[in-house]
């Protein structure tokens, strides 16, 4: 038997048209990202080979937690308005959707290229509704 490879997580879709007929703004096909160390063909082979992947397929972007949220880290820019009152201002400049939730009644959309306002109080646990570390389960981290 040839050597064991792990391949984590991908997005594969078996498509036979142009994507941009097929997509309607804002909406983008099934992808697979991966966390290469650098831009080479070698680099991407050993990414996948190590697991270091994410799926994003209709709105949801799936993956083990450590890489999920290097990935949120990166896409969104949090600023504390007002620190007492917990205020935050949230930048998304990606081209990615994140769904917040948080305490019974917490609720908001982080759309592509906006900024969002919202009130949550410092090391509260955020859901992130779109992002899944396992069949039933959600990623969860405080945002500041």
């Amino acid at each position: 038997m040839g050597e064991r490879v792990r391949i984590d997580h991908s997005g594969q879709y078996d498509m036979h048209q142009t994507t941009a007929t097929t997509y309607e703004k804002g909406k983008y096909r099934t992808m697979t990202l991966v966390f290469a160390k650098e831009k080479s063909e070698e680099a991407i082979k050993e990414a996948l080979f190590a697991g270091r992947t994410l799926a994003i397929f209709q709105g949801y972007i799936a993956g083990r937690e450590d890489y999920l949220k290097s990935l949120i880290r990166a896409s969104l820019d949090i600023r504390v308005i007002n620190e007492k009152k917990g205020v935050l201002e949230i930048t998304n400049p990606s081209d990615l959707q994140y769904i917040l939730k948080w305490g019974d009644i917490g609720f908001s959309l982080l759309r592509p290229n906006t900024t969002t306002r919202l009130t949550v109080n410092k090391g509260t646990e955020i859901v992130f509704d779109n992002c899944i570390t396992g069949e039933q389960d959600r990623l969860k981290m405080p945002i500041w």
